[in-house]
């Protein structure tokens, strides 16, 4: 009886450390840069749900998932009050090189923000093979609008449907999420 309460308080307290470790996303800032004040929230990459990606670093040196075939990594979280404002970021680069120039091979990048009950899709990224290739380190972003209390879910959906000339190579870095101070 004692070994089994002994083993009990070890696996709820091996839970815990879980759960803290995996906390998702860590809140740092403000940063402050040329007057511009700002927040991180950084969201680890093993806190998104991700399916058919494998985690690699990008041809710019930053850690990315590579996806075959279709592809998905999300993450929600709920707005804090640590930041004032109502201006936020989503910042990504993307590689995608697809030998087919098919539109049956894709990329898309958003934000969905739900404000009491409402949902706003803020789209980023929407490319596939016949909008030609994405090399480099070009930065995709854009801008969205939330306040405390709301749902912030960002989303990364990918598809492979034609590989008869090779298969596409879609590589996203994990995203970078701010908001302005």
């Amino acid at each position: 009886m004692k070994k089994t309460v002994f083993l009990l308080m070890v696996l709820a307290m091996l839970s815990v450390g879980a759960a803290e470790a995996q906390t998702c996303p860590t809140v740092t800032g403000p940063h402050f840069w040329a007057g511009q004040s700002w927040y991180d929230y950084a969201i680890a990459p093993g806190c998104y749900n991700t399916s058919n990606a494998s985690q690699t670093t990008s041809s710019c040196g930053y850690g990315a998932w590579s996806f075959g075939d279709a592809g998905a990594a999300t993450f929600s979280f709920t707005a804090t009050s640590v930041a004032t404002s109502t201006n936020w970021k989503a910042v990504t680069r993307i590689y995608f090189n697809d030998p087919n120039n098919s539109a049956a091979n894709w990329v898309y990048f958003d934000v969905i923000v739900t404000h009491n009950g409402t949902p706003t899709t803020y789209q980023y990224v929407s490319w596939s093979g016949t909008d030609g290739d994405i090399t480099g380190c070009a930065l995709s972003s854009g801008t969205f609008t939330a306040v405390a209390g709301d749902n912030i879910e960002v989303r990364i959906f990918t598809a492979v449907g034609v590989t008869s000339s090779g298969t596409p190579t879609i590589t996203v870095e994990y995203p970078s999420i701010t908001s302005n101070s």
